[in-house]
């Protein structure tokens, strides 16, 4: 995999390889069962300890955005990530982890609910985008670059409710600014194909809370899926 730190904080991270969580989104045909398998293997060759973050609950502010009624959203949402969760679990399994140990790796809402230290960041997150006009914009603009694909029509911007679409990343805001925290790591890197400016800024410190020490930013893909290939093989 070709594997490009986002921050020179982030690569001496990767120099460590205590931890990884890596980012699965539903409705993304981008996690084919392949791919996941291959996230999977890479996770499991390269790191102490990995977990693959599935925003389950989240996902259905998204459709709630697109104008799906909430019973609708909620259905959809639901049977979409029962689906993609047994991918994942296949896919762990043909990498050689047992699905005892699969349900651990797992990372969902279930489990983020009653974690303290996650609900502390989102609350504060949830503050600062209310405050932040700023960081608001920010977020509204990467929910649009998500949902644009869906709607297919650049011109539909103002038919999207990115109030409700931003939900879905303040949800994941908090694993991206303190993941060791959140699961009780040394240090911890987030892992995905795509980074929006939302995190570039995120991660050089431009807003008005800063991500921990310990906590980085990997973007990870295959050499094909690239068009300029700068970053290093693990």
């Amino acid at each position: 995999m070709l594997v490009r730190p986002l921050t020179n904080n982030s690569r001496e991270i990767l120099k460590n390889r205590t931890h990884v969580l890596i980012g699965i989104s539903p409705f993304n045909s981008y996690f084919s069962e392949a791919r996941l398998r291959e996230l999977a293997a890479w996770g499991r060759r390269n790191f102490t300890a990995m977990h693959l973050f599935i925003p389950d609950v989240p996902t259905t502010y998204t459709l709630l955005a697109l104008g799906y009624p909430p019973k609708e959203a909620s259905g959809k949402a639901k049977r979409q990530v029962r689906y993609v969760i047994n991918k994942t679990k296949r896919a762990l399994e043909a990498v050689g982890i047992a699905e005892v140990q699969a349900k651990e790796i797992i990372l969902t809402w279930e489990k983020l609910a009653t974690n303290a230290r996650y609900q502390t960041l989102l609350e504060r997150v949830a503050t600062i985008y209310e405050q932040d006009a700023e960081f608001r914009k920010d977020c509204q603009d990467a929910a649009w670059w998500v949902l644009e694909k869906r709607v297919g029509d650049p011109t539909a911007r103002s038919t999207v409710d990115l109030d409700l679409a931003a939900k879905y990343l303040l949800s994941e805001m908090p694993l991206f600014v303190d993941t060791p925290g959140i699961l009780e790591r040394e240090s911890s890197l987030f892992a995905y194909h795509q980074c929006p400016q939302l995190l570039e800024r995120l991660y050089r410190n431009h807003y008005r809370f800063r991500v921990a020490d310990n906590q980085g930013f990997v973007l990870v893909t295959c050499p094909e899926d690239i068009e300029v290939e700068q970053g290093m093989f693990i």
